[in-house]
């Protein structure tokens, strides 16, 4: 039999998973758990983009953040959102404000021209879906990703509901945490979803704006994890042997050999090249 208390749990989570069901469906590597934050529990989004390291917390009243995520893709590839209603991909960037190589990028527009189709793109100011996702968006490990850029966001949702708590005091508005400025993202508009397509017009889109701008800023690109490599045979032949015959190897192919151990698969890629070459 169950505790009472746990039914209650129970029947919580179950609703919420009903109230963000078009967003669980959407996003098929997060789900919606009980998570554990000190002495609290507390029921949250788990691996939004299919990332360990990131959780987005479900506030008490999840109405607002259902509506705002019910209508979101959140690619593992990309810092970024997708708008399906909006048919806009939104690449997340920064609240900072920006460095003097930076400032004339805010609010630059142009139109990218490509395989016949033209997209409207621009540095504008972050949706209010976005604001209020990194409103509970919290790091609970290490990401490669660098938390999807929320940080900056994160605090500039939370300078924003300190500014509404004073008004509705009548106090005087709290000053900005230092270094945040007005939330930025490039966005790319009337863009239909699909992976290969949109990988593609990446890279495209990287290219032309570092060509034009070398100090442009770029869309990260994320791989995807490696579970086949993880799985791999680890022995050669069953087990390690007990006696080895070795024969001399020549020192630099030995420096390449470790070198592909470092854990770049991009930097490996071209040392076994390496190695096969001189073989």
């Amino acid at each position: 039999m169950s505790e009472p208390g746990n039914e209650n749990e129970n029947a919580k989570l179950l609703q919420v998973r009903q109230v963000f069901s078009a967003f669980l469906e959407a996003n098929t590597g997060s789900s919606i758990e009980t998570v554990t934050r000190g002495a609290n529990e507390r029921i949250a989004i788990k691996k939004p983009w299919g990332e360990d390291g990131l959780v987005i917390y479900v506030p008490d009243d999840p109405a607002d953040l259902a509506s705002a995520l019910n209508n979101l893709l959140l690619p593992p590839a990309l810092t970024a959102v997708y708008h399906r209603d909006m048919r806009s991909l939104e690449v997340i960037w920064t609240a900072y404000t920006p460095k003097d190589s930076s400032r004339n990028v805010f609010g630059r527009k142009f139109v990218f021209a490509m395989e016949g189709r033209q997209y409207e793109c621009e540095f504008g100011r972050a949706s209010e879906r976005l604001l209020l996702m990194a409103e509970t968006a919290i790091p609970v490990g290490v990401s490669e990703t660098q938390h999807r850029n929320l940080q900056s966001f994160y605090m500039y949702a939370h300078w924003q509901l300190d500014i509404k708590k004073a008004a509705a005091k009548q106090a005087a508005p709290p000053d900005p945490p230092q270094g945040i400025g007005q939330p930025t993202c490039f966005w790319i508009k009337e863009l239909d979803w699909n992976d290969d397509a949109i990988t593609k017009l990446v890279r495209h889109l990287n290219f032309y704006m570092t060509y034009f701008d070398s100090a442009s800023p770029y869309i990260l690109m994320w791989p995807p994890k490696a579970d086949a490599w993880n799985s791999k045979v680890r022995f050669l032949h069953g087990e390690f042997p007990t006696h080895i015959d070795s024969q001399p190897i020549d020192d630099i192919l030995l420096q390449f050999w470790i070198a592909c151990k470092s854990g770049d698969s991009g930097k490996a890629f071209v040392y076994y090249y390496r190695i096969i070459e001189a073989a």
